[in-house]
């Protein structure tokens, strides 16, 4: 049997990190596959920066297909007005007849607006339900994109890829009576070699004390870091304590947008400047470095999907602090400090009883459990 032929679709995107992560982790991950059972994977492209990500991977079994994403957006429009005027689809998208230059095994991750059966395997991803319970993070537009699209998925004969049990049950809550082929891949994250960075340097550089928590999320309401001030603030005025917590992320929030601000505002008016370090988005050998060396990481969301950053403390063996989400829970089990992300004071209880413990999560075999699920899927 020849090697397995997969399509991917990769885009780096600072705005939603994760989703970038996931790709580059899915294909790190596959490197550790025996050679043969290694695929080769065409990679789906649109900007230059993408493509350097990629091959700063050294996957040795590849190739890029550059999709112009733009120019399809306004295919894909024009497509789907012909139809409906004229009753004639005008033309296929382009992207479509590049991949049908080769026959693919699988395409993954189908984005949303692609129905095309563009593989034998044509892979959706879904990576959580977060709108079902917080509406008002999202915009009206979003919320409509989303469902529309959830609904053609949960309609169609193609293959849905979910990273958690949690969110495969909200799935089958809004969709019982899905035909489409489920399946529940939990990801891992292989690290760049960050410890080859000085420590000295970062600490410099972003002015580190020598004991501190580290909060790295994007600057999202869901993220839910102002629990974290609030709880600073009480362990300042109740308990006479000092802590000091580092958040680094993308400082935007597409709705909420004024969200950063808030932080900032609550930070200055508490007198908590001392405290309190916003480093923005860094690089990434940096961020882990500065994971490595903290007390902790706290974790605070409202909800997630699959937490990278709980991945990215487990794969160092780090102390979590995390919010009591049945998804952390699954990716934890009894392996962290759980709080109300509800209730600073549970968080404040959280830090005062916090003693730094060694623990360890094996975290090759989930690397390894990521890529073989992965193409155990493709062969099915």
């Amino acid at each position: 049997m020849g090697r397995k032929n997969i399509g991917l679709f990769f885009s780096y995107n600072e705005n939603w990190i994760g989703g970038t992560y996931y790709m580059m982790n899915l294909i790190e991950a596959i490197k550790l596959l025996p050679e043969n059972d290694q695929p080769h994977l065409s990679i789906f492209y649109d900007k230059i920066e993408d493509q350097k990500k990629i091959l700063e991977l050294q996957y040795p079994f590849i190739d890029f297909i550059q999709t112009n994403n733009n120019d399809q957006f306004i295919k894909r429009a024009l497509r789907f007005l012909s139809k409906k005027i004229i009753k004639k689809d005008i033309f296929q998208p382009q992207l479509v007849k590049k991949i049908a230059l080769k026959y693919y095994d699988g395409v993954f991750p189908l984005p949303f607006g692609f129905t095309d059966r563009l593989a034998k395997k044509n892979i959706y991803w879904i990576p959580d339900f977060q709108e079902m319970y917080f509406p008002e993070f999202f915009s009206i537009g979003q919320l409509n994109y989303r469902k529309h699209w959830q609904n053609k998925i949960a309609a169609s004969n193609n293959e849905i890829v979910f990273s958690s049990k949690d969110a495969h049950k909200d799935f089958v809550k809004l969709y019982p009576r899905s035909k489409a082929k489920q399946y529940i891949i939990p990801f891992a994250v292989t690290h760049p070699d960050y410890q080859q960075i000085d420590l000295d340097s970062v600490v410099k550089k972003y002015q580190l004390p020598e004991n501190y928590f580290f909060c790295p999320n994007q600057f999202w309401m869901h993220k839910n870091q102002l629990i974290v001030l609030e709880a600073i603030r009480t362990l300042q005025v109740a308990h006479n304590k000092d802590v000091t917590i580092v958040f680094s992320g993308k400082i935007s929030d597409a709705i909420q947008n004024n969200y950063f601000g808030k932080l900032e505002e609550y930070t200055i008016q508490n007198n908590m400047a001392n405290n309190v370090l916003f480093l923005g988005f860094i690089d990434r050998k940096e961020q882990l470095l500065i994971m490595k060396h903290a007390l902790a990481v706290i974790q605070p969301s409202l909800f997630e999907g699959w937490s990278t950053v709980i991945e990215d403390a487990k794969a160092m063996d780090q102390n979590i602090i995390a919010s009591n989400l049945a998804v952390h829970i699954e990716q934890l089990n009894e392996k962290a400090v759980y709080f109300d992300p509800h209730d600073s004071n549970s968080l404040v209880k959280a830090l005062l009883q916090f003693e730094k413990k060694q623990v360890a999560f094996d975290y090759k075999k989930n690397k390894m459990n990521f890529a073989t699920a992965f193409i155990n899927m493709i062969n099915e």
